[in-house]
């Protein structure tokens, strides 16, 4: 077995390396706002995440808190691991999002040229069909995105999710 089919393998049996493997590669210009809007997420639940200081309002029974980062406390402190995973979630959601808006060019390229539900559905030789939308993914992360990414895992968060068999309209 090579690395790539280990890789593939482990993508589709693991969602936790999966999501981490996304989040890691998503280039996002907004990661200071997301990370922010985790912060105050937690605040609001009454968990502090160290390296961001606090100030809490109180109006008409509404609590909010404002956050602002502390750039000299790097400490991970006792909610690091949960922000941590907001944080992922929340580059997921954007990245989603941002695939969203690719959509039309999706449905054509996958859908239409490569036959996804036909492919996908009746394949015998999953690993070719694997193949194929491999290079449709090297092809966005080359041409589209032109970004540093892993094309299998752009792939099989679409797969796995469920997106490309709703975006092709593939039915059972």
């Amino acid at each position: 077995m090579d690395n790539e089919s280990e890789l593939l393998g482990r993508l589709l049996r693991d969602e936790s390396y999966l999501n981490s493997t996304i989040a890691a590669h998503v280039v996002d210009p907004n990661i200071d706002e997301i990370e922010k809007e985790a912060a105050r997420l937690m605040a609001l639940q009454g968990k502090e995440v160290p390296g961001w200081k606090y100030k809490y309002t109180r109006r008409d029974d509404i609590t909010d808190v404002e956050v602002t980062r502390n750039m000299f406390d790097f400490s991970a402190g006792y909610f690091g691991g949960e922000y941590a995973v907001l944080v992922q979630t929340m580059l997921l959601m954007h990245f989603q999002g941002y695939l969203l808006s690719l959509k039309p060019l999706v449905q054509y390229e996958v859908c239409v040229k490569l036959d996804y539900c036909k492919r996908m559905k009746s394949a015998e030789d999953k690993e070719k069909d694997w193949n194929a939308l491999k290079e449709f993914a090297e092809w966005l992360i080359k041409e589209v995105l032109k970004i540093n990414f892993p094309p299998l895992a752009i792939v099989v968060f679409l797969v796995k999710r469920g997106i490309l068999d709703s975006w092709c309209d593939c039915r059972s």
